[in-house]
């Protein structure tokens, strides 16, 4: 073989070394790895933005509700009314059961 030669035309040996193709489970495992971050990530933030949306929901409800419950008034209490004498028809009328009427 000449000097300026990379390959023997007689026997095809060659003094340069020959490199195999690059190896895909590399690069193929990596972008796997990518993708599953990514997609834990998205997940992660739509479950945070969703307990964001419950949490703000539910205090507009809680605040929604306390502002239109009207406060309590404390009214002076009306005087008392003079006692009655209960007489017996009275009494046997307030305590007397309906009759029922069948059909």
């Amino acid at each position: 073989m000449a000097p300026d030669q990379e390959w023997c035309l007689e026997c095809g040996s060659a003094r340069t070394l020959i490199h195999r193709a690059p190896d895909w489970r590399v690069p193929v495992a990596i972008v796997a790895t990518l993708l599953v971050l990514m997609t834990a990530g998205f997940a992660v933030a739509i479950i945070g933005l969703s307990r964001d949306a419950n949490r703000s929901a539910a205090l507009e409800t809680i605040q929604t509700t306390r502002i239109t419950i009207p406060a309590a008034t404390t009214a002076a209490p009306a005087a008392p009314a003079a006692p009655v004498a209960a007489t017996p028809a009275a009494v046997a009328a307030a305590t007397a059961t309906p009759k029922r009427h069948s059909h």
